[in-house]
């Protein structure tokens, strides 16, 4: 594991309008590329720090014939410090499941749509009323992402925050969708 690169730094960093630019100008990740793998995410807006949210890890596989993907929670060790999966790196925990969906939204035509309603969540997950549209910052590499998280209420999309990705390793494991 490595500590951050500035890409993901200084997006972390960046005024809410630079990655509000930095997401119009973004380019349609490629899911092949991001299947099997696991992201560093950084949680913006302030929000995050007080619910302890602040650092994750997402993780894209494949399951019951599509992309899905899910989320581990990280020790909340600041922007410099290494990402450590809770509880543990050999045990990480898996939750918050998503649909990946690559088609054309007309809200964000330029990204991918994480479907939480889709990822088997329990009727009562909170999780089930995420909706995350991610692109890529880069149009030749999916090594770093920029994502931005809304709550979905019937046809409404409120927006939550932006998410900064960027890849960290090898899926170590293979999740498996609640159900299975």
């Amino acid at each position: 594991m490595t500590v951050p690169a500035s890409g993901l730094r200084e997006l972390a960093l960046a005024s809410r309008a630079e990655r509000r630019q930095a997401f119009e100008d973004g380019t349609r990740p490629e899911v092949s590329k991001l299947i099997g793998w696991e992201f560093r995410g950084w949680n913006t807006g302030w929000v995050a720090p007080l619910l302890r949210i602040r650092k994750f890890v997402k993780v894209l596989f494949t399951a019951a014939g599509g992309a899905y993907g899910c989320n581990t929670p990280a020790e909340q060790n600041g922007l410099d410090e290494e990402w450590v999966a809770k509880p543990s790196e050999e045990a990480p925990k898996r939750f918050a499941f998503y649909a990946v969906d690559p088609t054309v939204d007309r809200r964000h035509p330029n990204a991918i749509l994480l479907d939480y309603g889709r990822g088997r969540n329990g009727f009562f997950e909170l999780a089930r009323l995420l909706r995350d549209y991610v692109v890529r910052v880069s149009p030749d590499s999916e090594d770093l992402l920029l994502g931005k998280a809304y709550l979905a209420i019937g046809p409404l999309r409120i927006p939550v925050t932006y998410f900064v990705l960027e890849r960290r390793r090898p899926l170590p494991d293979q999740p498996r969708l609640p159900g299975d």
